[in-house]
């Protein structure tokens, strides 16, 4: 009986061995940057001139000096343009989740400026960046802050039809996108499931089944309508690129991420954000009210003490005012906005 029992356990054990050999589920990390002292020798810059410079730095708020540090814009009004290639190409993602994400810090609301990443096909030319297939992460142009997903599908640009602003308070923040097997997607802000949708309904993969003419009044087929049951399919990934236009500099990319697991992108956002975002928090409000007292005394000759200090906003007559005593006034508004 002993010598039976002993067999059926080896036997089960084998057998596990067997199944897990032949069904591996181990999580792959197709591409991840911490942008670290030797960054530039995986990122190179396009051959567009007078791109705008990166330094490896913290900015002026985090949380730890050294662990914070991330690739910084300097210049005002300048493209940037770099981009690195995968370890290998990403064939296909047909039967797996993708994972995008993307650690950043944007610390200018008021201009134009992006803070997204594009994921380039294969055969891309690094130095035109002259394509991609999706494009993920926030941007902000005309005072309209938003999240950015856009795809390339079969030469058409799809742009997401849900406009979801991004967070706007200078601080560091984590932004995830994923996109899953049942044709579904979600995006996650600091590591929390915050939106999710159909990539049918929410983007414009397939054409109408049927169009309305104006000319005869009547619905009629639509020639270019075919049905695509895995739109969610990425295929021949090769690069990531930094391709952005800003005006005001000072955006910090801190991490980026290509998986095919929700799980390690959690866990990078852990040890990468988590950590340190109460220290930076905290240094934050310090350095915004320090700069709003200095600001104050070098104003006060315009402004009574209640005014300076009062939480409602100065009113506006550029009929009666100084074009000084208004751009100051304005000033003024949209500092306390930021400490609200």
């Amino acid at each position: 009986m002993n010598n039976f029992n002993s067999f059926n356990f080896f036997s089960i054990l084998n057998l596990i061995l067997i199944l897990i050999l032949l069904f591996p589920s181990f999580s792959k990390i197709y591409f991840e940057e911490e942008f670290d002292k030797t960054w530039k020798e995986r990122w190179i810059s396009s051959n567009k001139t007078n791109l705008g410079r990166w330094i490896r730095s913290a900015g002026d708020w985090f949380g730890d000096p050294e662990k914070d540090k991330g690739i910084k814009t300097i210049d005002k009004e300048h493209f940037y343009q770099i981009s690195a290639k995968f370890p290998e190409i990403i064939e296909s993602t047909k039967n797996t989740t993708l994972v995008i994400q993307l650690i950043i810090q944007i610390s200018d609301f008021s201009n134009c400026g992006g803070g997204y990443i594009k994921i380039l096909p294969k055969g891309t030319n690094q130095k035109t960046l002259d394509k991609y297939s999706l494009i993920f992460g926030p941007d902000i142009c005309e005072g309209d802050p938003k999240i950015l997903i856009t795809f390339n599908y079969n030469g058409k640009i799809l742009a997401w039809k849900k406009i979801k602003p991004f967070l706007q308070n200078q601080l560091t923040h984590v932004y995830t996108l994923v996109l899953k097997p049942n044709n579904r997607y979600e995006v996650w802000i600091d590591l929390v499931k915050t939106y999710q949708g159909s990539l049918y309904e929410d983007f414009d993969f397939i054409e109408p089944k049927q169009i309305y003419n104006p000319k005869t009044r009547k619905y009629e087929q639509n020639q270019n309508y075919k049905w695509d049951p895995e739109v969610y399919i990425q295929k021949n990934l090769e690069f990531v690129a930094i391709d952005i236009w800003q005006v005001e500099p000072g955006t910090i990319y801190k991490s980026i991420l290509i998986a095919d697991d929700i799980e390690d992108a959690k866990k990078i956002g852990e040890e990468r954000w988590r950590k340190t975002k109460y220290a930076e928090e905290s240094m934050n409000e310090r350095i915004r009210k320090d700069r709003y007292e200095v600001w104050v005394k070098e104003h006060d000759f315009l402004f009574g003490v209640e005014d300076l200090y009062s939480k409602t906003d100065l009113e506006i007559d550029s009929d009666t005012e100084t074009e000084i005593e208004t751009e100051t006034k304005l000033k003024l508004n949209q500092m306390r906005k930021n400490f609200k």
